[in-house]
């Protein structure tokens, strides 16, 4: 005799409501998690190339889940706010993708980009960060968002080709060693100086929903100068498997 299943329609909801991106709470336990993960992968594994290359591929996990979030951010605002989370969501995935290819070295013991070009590729995500301090407060609906980011790619291209003559240009006239110190002595500087502009552009915000995001901007860029100059000083003075340690630090932005 055959039994019937009854699904409990209310177990579905509830399970789905639990498992929500919308929910901050549940996307922290996730982190949590992944961060665990990665500690745990290096007690057991070590810092060799299967532990690090455990780590990287959790930070790259870490990425697509900002990015997720941003992207509901995006697609649940209007107007200005819309396009800072649009913005924002370019920035995790300019810092996405020299963070798969680092990745893949990693866990094929490969080089695909010389150390510059890598360090250039991070140093990008001030591009858009750059874009949202012109932001206005005010949302214009005369302008068509085809012309908006068409302004937007202009930017995007005077910006890169700054970016190229300061970080990755010098570099190719360098040492090794004086080009890695370069571009370390670059990313500091621009880690500063993003967080300086932030705070000055805070100070003319006048709209309190404006004033919000970038206080959430400054928060992030300050988390992210921490880990910049924490890094970079534990990696200059410390051994490899250190600096594999601080994975768990390059995580938290």
């Amino acid at each position: 005799m055959d039994t019937a299943v009854h699904l409990d329609p209310r177990h579905g909801s509830r399970l789905r409501e639990f498992a929500n991106l919308r929910q901050p709470w549940f996307v922290g336990l996730l982190f949590v998690l992944l961060l665990a993960t990665q500690a745990l992968g290096f007690l057991v594994l070590g810092t060799g190339l299967a532990g690090c290359g455990l780590s990287e591929s959790i930070i790259v996990l870490d990425n697509l889940l900002a990015i997720a979030c941003a992207w509901i951010a995006f697609r649940r605002a209007q107007g200005t706010i819309a396009l800072f989370w649009f913005l924002f969501t370019v920035v995790l995935m300019v810092l996405l993708i020299p963070t798969v290819i680092q990745t893949y070295d990693t866990l094929f013991d490969q080089t695909v980009l010389s150390n510059s070009a890598q360090n250039l590729l991070y140093a990008l995500y001030g591009a858009p960060i750059l874009m949202m301090l012109f932001l206005s407060e005010t949302h214009r609906r005369a302008r068509v968002k085809s012309e908006i980011f068409l302004d937007f790619f202009q930017v995007a291209i005077v910006v890169g080709l700054v970016y190229s003559t300061f970080f990755f240009l010098p570099a190719q006239r360098m040492l090794p060693a004086d080009a890695l110190l370069h571009d370390i002595s670059l990313s500091d500087v621009q880690s500063l100086l993003l967080l300086i502009a932030v705070l000055v552009r805070l100070q003319f915000a006048r709209v309190p929903s404006t004033r919000n995001l970038f206080l959430r901007l400054a928060l992030f860029l300050i988390v992210c100068a921490v880990a910049t100059f924490v890094g970079d000083w534990i990696y200059l003075h410390y051994s490899s498997s250190v600096s594999a340690w601080f994975d768990l630090g390059w995580a938290v932005p």
